[in-house]
């Protein structure tokens, strides 16, 4: 390593860690440590992932729909979901899991968007208004899954069109084994 080599003419042993070496490492260190925390982005990301990740080894859970073998449940995170906006099940938020959310605006010339965090994971919205929604509707939606453990239709304006990026945010979560329906 670099940070170990004496100087030239020095009668320092190549790989000693000396006192100036130890202060090298800890300006690089501090140096990297800050470039990090001035990141918005990152650090937007390293620390929603942080506060909703597991403090638990569970292994495989939640069971992705994938990975569930049952002929009498059902597995299309599609239908899943529809049936849910229409009130014919409700979604709810797997046990043990922590959920968050962020909503990081215009840094650095990015689009807005709203980052859900569950159980150290990360989905990105970009709500942008592409869909003749405002920015608050999909945030509020994102709240909405946040807050409740159990998510049915009467918890949504169903005079107002759902957004398609929040159903299909829904539906990942649904295929994942964040959320998963009763009924």
């Amino acid at each position: 390593p670099e940070l170990l080599n004496s100087p030239s003419g020095s009668t320092l042993k190549v790989n000693e860690i000396t006192k100036e070496v130890k202060m090298k490492g800890k300006h690089l260190i501090s140096n990297a440590i800050f470039q990090l925390l001035d990141n918005d982005l990152f650090f937007d990301e390293f620390f929603g992932r942080i506060v909703t990740e597991s403090n638990r080894a569970r292994g495989n859970y939640p069971l992705s729909l994938d990975e569930i073998d049952d002929d009498e449940i059902q597995t299309d995170a599609k239908l899943i979901v529809e049936l849910m906006l229409s009130g014919k099940c409700d979604l709810y938020a797997a046990e043990g899991t922590a959920w968050a959310y962020s909503v990081v605006e215009n840094i650095r010339g990015t689009s807005p968007r709203c980052r859900l965090f569950v159980d150290g994971k990360l989905w990105e919205i970009d709500v942008s208004d592409d869909e003749n929604h405002t920015l608050g509707k999909i945030i509020d939606l994102v709240k909405i899954a946040v807050d409740e453990s159990k998510l049915s239709a009467d918890l949504f304006d169903v005079d107002v069109p759902i957004p398609q990026k929040f159903v299909r945010l829904l539906e990942d979560l649904v295929q994942e084994g964040y959320l998963y329906s009763s009924k």
